[in-house]
């Protein structure tokens, strides 16, 4: 079954009044289905090497020299990071062990903040959670969120999710210091949550907002005033995504845009209806990635060898090679490409690529920048 399919499938049956005699465990099961087939955030990579979600950038082979220019300059270093299995690549080229397998790498302002577990599977109930600074220090703190999706911000040193109460029809919204492992914010709020099979509802961390996806609707919660509204623009029942004031929506007739998140404007429009949009950290480019097919075995390919990388508000685009490399992001929103076990940094508007002193490898790769969520 391809990943159109079963988006369409499941758009069709939230129409549906079918009884259901467990239902937050046969959502459960679908929604991981469903998640693992198709790209969020930035992109679902599926190779045997890499096995990980890829956020398409320009190969070198697109660009006419063959190769990647010179070596990465400095800034361009910092911050970002691969793992696979327990180890953690940091961008400046220092190598950093965690306990447990890697299950996404989040970006933050204090450092990389690394989940882990059992398995690199995000739909296992364990979950731990470590720090890692650009020093290569670790900093572990005693959070399991079990199976949870939780959000980052690059730009803040907070960690946010949903937390349940004694009352399934209210949450507190956590803001929790990744510096400290201290709680900077609980906000209540309120609507029931049936449509995903987390133990919480999904959320979003952009700058001072929290987008939270209920049944009904996507609460908008300002974390630093307690201010709880309900999005205009974000439709309820779904993951939010929401990437410096911008997220994607995708229409029932097909195709996806871009829209700022607070106006309902329409910033870029994707026609195409056979790719998933997705965006970069800061919300300047966006990914039209094609779907992927998978086999029983969980092995994924591509339906097209190629993709679209925008720049959102110029709405210009370049061409990307997916046969041979796997894509993820930079805190600042250049392009991570790793091909067979090294990685480059690419500009999103030209595809010029630069080496860095990174090397990885393994099964499971997991590249900052890119969710993973089931």
């Amino acid at each position: 079954m391809t990943e159109r399919l079963a988006l369409l499938l499941r758009e069709e049956s939230d129409a549906l009044d079918v009884p259901a005699p467990d239902p937050h465990r046969i959502l459960a099961a679908g929604r991981a289905r469903q998640h693992r087939r198709r790209v969020l955030g930035a992109t679902v990579a599926a190779t045997t090497v890499l096995g990980a979600v890829g956020l398409a950038g320009i190969t070198s082979q697109l660009l006419g020299d063959g190769s990647p220019d010179t070596y990465a300059t400095a800034p361009e270093l910092q911050g970002w990071a691969a793992a696979s299995g327990s180890t953690v690549e940091l961008g400046n080229g220092r190598t950093v062990h965690v306990d447990g397998t890697v299950k996404s790498v989040y970006y933050t302002s204090a450092g990389v903040l690394v989940r882990t577990g059992r398995s690199a599977t995000t739909d296992a109930p364990d979950s731990a959670y470590t720090l890692v600074p650009d020093d290569g220090t670790t900093s572990d703190f005693s959070l399991d969120l079990g199976d949870r999706v939780p959000g980052t911000d690059p730009d803040e040193p907070y960690l946010a999710y949903a937390e349940p109460t004694g009352d399934p029809a209210r949450w507190d919204v956590v803001l929790r210091d990744v510096r400290s492992g201290q709680v900077a914010a609980s906000v209540p709020v309120e609507g029931r949550f049936t449509w995903g099979g987390w133990v919480a509802p999904p959320v979003s961390l952009d700058g001072d907002r929290v987008y939270v996806g209920m049944d009904a609707a996507t609460l908008v919660v300002d974390w630093r005033s307690g201010a709880v509204t309900t999005s205009d623009v974000l439709p309820p029942s779904r993951m939010p995504t929401v990437q410096g004031g911008r997220g994607v929506l995708e229409n029932r007739s097909g195709g996806s845009r871009v829209v700022d998140v607070g106006t309902g404007e329409v910033l870029l429009r994707v026609a195409d209806p056979d790719v998933i949009v997705s965006l970069a950290p800061d919300g300047r480019h966006a990914m039209a990635l094609p779907w992927r097919t998978c086999d029983e075995d969980g092995t994924c390919t591509y339906d097209r060898p190629t993709a679209q990388v925008y720049d959102v508000d110029r709405g210009t685009h370049v061409r990307v090679d997916l046969t041979d490399a796997s894509y993820g992001w930079t805190p600042r929103g250049d392009l991570l490409r790793v091909d067979r076990d090294s990685v480059d940094v690419c500009s999103p508007d030209t595809g010029t690529c630069r080496s860095t002193p990174v090397e990885v490898g393994g099964r499971d790769l997991r590249l900052g920048g890119t969710s993973y969520e089931a």
